[in-house]
Parts: C-alpha cells; sequence; structure tokens
C-alpha cells in the first residue's frame, strides 16, 4: 500500500485578530502555515490622512506575539496589496517605497520564511528590483527571488520562483470574511522564498458558478514557462465553485497524466489557499488538495532520478581542489549506463589484451581517482567475464572515500585490490599499468575539466 504523503498546504487569511489562535485553528483544518498581512487595514488611511493630534498606533503585530520558532515555520508575511512603486504619482510613488522597505525590514526582523507580493500591475515593470536592492545591508539575509521577466512573441512573461494558480479556478476577487480554518502545524517549510502572482494573461478566467467548470488549464506554453522559472507556490482560490455539492477542479486541471496541476505538484510545490469560504469548513479545500497529492500517477525512473534537481545549474566540480562529499559520489554512482559502458570497455580491453599475453598472465589495471569503487567493481566484473587474472590497483586522494575502499577491500575484495591513499599525479607505482581507467573527465563532455590529473598520473 503506497505511504500517504502530505502536501505543504497554508491558508491565506485576510485578517487575522489572534495571530496564535489562527495558527492552530488552520493546523486542526491540515494546513502547514499560514499566509497574513504585515500592515494592519488601518495604517493606510493614517498615512493618507495623518492626524497630528493622535498618538502613534503600530502599524503591525509586536514579534513577541509569537515565538521566534513560530514566526519561522508556520507564518508568510504579506506586502501590502496597494503598494505601487511604479506609480506615475509622486507621492504615492514615494510612499509605497517607504512602506515596502519598512514592511521587508519588519520581515527580517520576525524572521518568517517567505514574503509573499501580490501585484496587480503592469508584470513588466521595473521598479521592484531597484527598491529591493536598495534595502539596508542587514536584510541580506531575507530570501528573496527577484522576478525576471523576458517578453516573447505572444506577448508571454516568464518569471522566476513564481506561484502558480492552480488552473481552472479562476481570477482571485479580495472578498470580505474569514478565510475558514486558521491554524498550527508541525512544519511548514520555508521554501516559498519571495513569490509573486502571474500576469494577469496566464490566469484563466471565472469558473461558473454552476454545474462543471468548463475551464482548462492554462495554455501550455504558459504552464511550460512557469515550470522553467521555478514555481515554489500553488495559490488555490477558496472561492472556487463546488461540482455536484463536492469540492472540486476542473477534470482538465486535476492531476491527471498531463493535468496542468499534475506536473507541479509533482514538483512538490507548496499550494495556499485564498479567499473566502463558500463552505462548511475550510479543511474541505486540504483534504481536496491533499487528495490530488495522494493519487497522482508514480513517477517514471528518469523523473525519480532528477528529483531535487530541477531548475538547477550544475555546479563545476574541483577535485584537485575539493574533496567530494558523499553524497555527490552518490549521484555520480546513480548513473548505471556509465559504469555499463565501462564495464563493456574493460572487458574488451582485457581480452584484447590477454590474446597477446595469456589468460594465467596477471594484467595489471589502475584505477585512478577511484572514488568509493564503482569502476573497481566494474573492473573486477569486466575480468572475471574475460576469465582473465588482473592486479587492480584502486587510486584515490579523498581520506574520506579511501575508508570506504579499505572497508570493501577488507568485506569484499581481498588481495584482488590494492587501495592507494594518494594524488595520482604523486603516485610513484612499483610496475607499470597495463590499463589505466578514470573518470575523471566527468559524464559528459569532460564536464569536471580534469584532463591534467591524467596527464600527472
Amino acid at each position: 500500500m503506497a505511504v500517504h504523503k502530505s502536501v505543504s498546504c497554508g491558508a491565506d487569511l485576510h485578517f487575522a485578530t489572534d495571530l496564535s489562535e489562527a495558527i492552530i485553528s488552520a493546523g486542526n483544518a491540515g494546513y502547514k502555515f499560514i499566509a497574513v498581512d504585515i500592515s494592519h487595514p488601518r495604517y493606510r488611511q493614517e498615512l493618507l490622512d495623518p492626524n497630528p493630534k493622535s498618538k502613534p498606533t503600530p502599524f503591525a503585530r509586536s514579534d513577541l506575539v509569537l515565538p521566534s520558532q513560530d514566526w519561522s515555520s508556520l507564518v508568510v508575511l504579506k506586502v501590502s496589496q496597494w503598494i505601487d512603486v511604479d506609480s506615475p504619482n509622486e507621492t504615492t510613488r514615494k510612499m509605497s517605497e517607504k512602506v515596502l522597505e519598512r514592511e521587508l525590514c519588519y520581515a527580517a526582523h520576525v524572521g518568517v520564511p517567505a514574503i509573499i507580493i501580490n501585484r496587480e500591475r503592469d508584470p513588466t515593470a521595473s521598479t521592484w528590483p531597484d527598491s529591493l536592492h536598495n534595502l539596508p545591508p542587514s536584510l541580506h539575509i531575507l530570501p528573496v527571488d527577484v522576478p525576471c521577466v523576458d517578453s516573447v512573441a505572444d506577448g508571454m512573461a516568464r518569471h522566476s520562483k513564481c506561484p502558480l494558480r492552480l488552473p481552472g479556478l479562476g481570477r482571485h476577487r479580495r472578498q470580505g470574511g474569514r478565510a475558514g480554518g486558521h491554524g498550527r502545524a508541525d512544519g511548514g517549510r520555508g521554501t516559498l522564498g519571495m513569490v509573486e502572482h502571474l500576469p494577469e494573461h496566464l490566469r484563466h478566467g471565472q469558473a461558473p458558478r454552476g454545474g462543471s467548470a468548463a475551464v482548462g488549464g492554462p495554455p501550455e506554453r504558459a504552464a511550460g514557462a512557469a515550470l522553467a522559472g521555478g514555481a515554489r507556490a500553488l495559490p488555490a482560490g477558496a472561492h472556487l465553485p463546488l461540482h455536484d455539492q463536492q469540492e472540486g477542479l476542473p477534470r482538465a486541471a486535476q492531476a491527471t497524466p498531463g493535468g496542468s496541476s499534475c506536473v507541479f505538484l509533482k514538483l512538490e510545490c507548496q499550494v495556499l489557499v485564498e479567499g473566502s469560504c463558500h463552505h462548511e469548513h475550510m479543511k474541505l479545500y486540504y483534504q481536496y488538495i491533499d487528495h490530488l497529492y495522494n493519487t497522482q500517477p508514480p513517477d517514471d525512473p528518469l523523473a525519480e532520478f532528477a528529483k531535487g534537481f530541477e531548475d538547477h545549474l550544475q555546479t563545476p566540480l574541483q577535485p584537485l581542489m575539493d574533496n567530494l562529499e558523499s553524497v555527490t559520489y552518490e549521484v555520480f554512482e546513480k548513473d548505471p549506463v556509465k559504469y555499463t559502458e565501462y564495464q563493456r570497455a574493460m572487458y574488451l580491453a582485457l581480452m584484447d589484451k590477454g590474446e597477446v599475453v595469456g589468460e594465467s598472465t596477471e594484467i595489471t589495471l589502475m584505477v585512478v581517482g577511484a572514488g568509493r569503487g564503482p569502476l573497481v567493481r566494474a573492473a573486477l566484473s569486466a575480468a572475471e567475464l574475460a576469465h582473465q587474472r588482473v592486479k587492480v590497483y584502486a587510486i584515490e586522494k579523498n581520506p574520506n572515500a579511501v575508508l570506504t575502499l579499505l572497508s570493501q577491500k577488507e568485506e569484499v575484495w581481498q588481495d584482488r585490490v590494492t587501495v592507494v591513499s594518494c594524488d595520482m599525479r604523486e603516485f610513484e607505482a612499483p610496475e607499470k599499468a597495463d590499463i589505466l581507467v578514470s573518470e575523471l573527465l566527468g559524464s559528459f563532455g569532460d564536464n569536471e575539466l580534469s584532463p591534467e590529473c591524467l596527464d600527472g598520473a
């Protein structure tokens, strides 16, 4: 039976009088975190119409309303939606810049894992990055992912680290009322970074109020662009109409193979339920999203292998400078084709050499840069298939990997392998190698850039 996995789903609250109670209530409904506004609703009016006779009031909650652990794991803060740092009105623009900086400073102070900026304006405007870069140096710890917009022929925008609306839910409207259950959770991953809504043309129209919604998912190219940008969150409207009195999405948008929400859930995007609750309890939305998350078709082997590496550039390895970590070796060793081909090549080399020297003559084979021993194992298997006696040297400079090699020598290889803890360029071999084997050039196109190592060997 498949193990039930819990989806990371948050509740976007219009207003929460008691933040602690809101967290507890949301947690009881299954939500892992809540999203609330930074500033009090009255703050904008106080800025627009200041009263010099009134006492100054705090624009946001005190950081003492929650312990720091809850701030850092259970709360996402939302920048005020009225902020417009691109406004043609100078007064509005300057006030927006001031409030934006103040709210970001507050978010950094309380230590939340993420900030949401919901901007209903021209997505190609470029003032946001300038505002972020002008923040005080002390805010460098704030995880901010600035959007990267690139116009293409059809006017589509590509955003970096932007959340996506669950397709078919319709355009979100800020309605009054509560957002249903609010609550605490045991986790809540802080991987949202700074999230932004997609521009209007990437959202589909309002789903019909009655019957089955005939709204499909977003255009394939739009979904692909968002995936390429590294989506981290899926805002889903709580005002979603129910089908046959039950919560649900249009089938085209469900987590079916090829369904547009399926691909995002497979990437383990976090889901943010927003809008007014139109049903008995907010937990119904969580239960439905959790159902979609746990009824996805299984990944194919390639997708399973690549999980966690989506949208990541490869960091070039520097084996001369650094000793690789165990997890790096593990990733390399998950490439079965490479080691199968190495074994086949060694088998052919041993067959050719064996025809010259004979099966009874021991052939010296050196594996330089042996790592944790995959090539050593391949060499021994090749020798067994070729019915050829071999003497294998496993040469490795990483002392941590040498421990693994010595352990395998003691438990498996015995006297068939000699482990040498040394830089291959400094190794003074007691005999010359008949066959020299290495994977130091990398998996593809000399991507490890280490030919100088082999020159020394």
